[in-house]
């Protein structure tokens, strides 16, 4: 199935959306902010300017540029995207430009930001880690290449984003490092993962399906048949707590006994 650049963005951005949110609640389990209304509402309402049409479209031009052909028409659309990031930055508390005193960009460097309030930097690391998480990386990785360089802190509050960096970090799976490709979609790196949730089989006439939220989920046309909690090295059936190990090589295997197991009790 190949996939049109904007719905592949949209898939990306929701993706994004649901790990800040996973990092969110953690966070508030960490106690660093317990049932803040505030941070409640900044946390449900993540990046949510970025599912506006126009706004995934100039985004997946940015992505998938190859897929912009005619080079005026690439320089028209770089304009616009510099503008839909720029309005984006500037109208979301989260991102350290939004809290500089003088007018900056996306690409301004040594932007003041020792006006941000910890609650939007826990947001913020939130929003580093769930692209951690994506891409793979140190959670680290990213505060070292801008901190003092791109954003301009105060040691105190450089303190608290490693703080909160590292903290969010111990949940951190890194099973969900994925790739977006327009051929195949979302790609998860790891093997036994990507194997189940490009399952697909068919029982009489419904189709058994996977997808994945904040679980992995089997579905047998609407109903649910399996959901399975993520924990960093397996999948746990919620009801029978049995596992499916991320590093097994049959994971594919043991999920469709699962299936067959599951039905035989329909």
């Amino acid at each position: 199935m190949a996939y049109f650049a904007i719905d592949l963005m949209k898939i990306k951005v929701c993706d994004h959306i649901r790990r800040v949110k996973y990092f969110g609640k953690i966070a508030q389990k960490l106690g660093y902010f317990s049932e803040d209304e505030t941070f409640n509402n900044a946390i449900n309402a993540h990046d949510a300017d970025k599912l506006f049409p126009v706004n995934l479209a100039m985004q997946s031009n940015r992505l998938y540029p190859e897929y912009v052909s005619k080079s005026v028409l690439n320089e028209k659309c770089k304009k616009e995207v510099d503008r839909v990031i720029n309005n984006h930055i500037h109208s979301n508390a989260h991102h350290p430009e939004y809290w500089s005193r003088s007018k900056v960009s996306y690409l301004t460097t040594n932007v003041d930001a020792t006006r941000m309030p910890n609650i939007y930097l826990t947001e913020l690391c939130c929003d580093w880690s769930s692209v951690s998480e994506e891409l793979g990386t140190g959670c680290l990785d990213w505060y070292n290449r801008v901190v003092g360089t791109r954003f301009i802190f105060s040691a105190e509050q450089k303190e608290y984003i490693k703080d909160c960096l590292l903290n969010l970090n111990l949940y951190s799976l890194n099973v969900m490092k994925r790739s977006y490709d327009l051929d195949n979609g979302v790609t998860y790196s790891n093997p036994c993962l990507n194997s189940i949730l490009n399952y697909k089989s068919m029982y009489k006439d419904k189709q058994i399906r996977t997808s994945i939220s904040n679980f992995v989920t089997v579905h047998l046309g609407y109903d649910i048949i399996i959901k399975f909690t993520i924990e960093k090295d397996s999948l746990v059936d919620k009801d029978t707590h049995k596992r499916i190990m991320l590093s097994s090589l049959t994971g594919k295997e043991e999920l469709k006994q699962m299936i067959v197991d599951k039905i035989a009790l329909i």
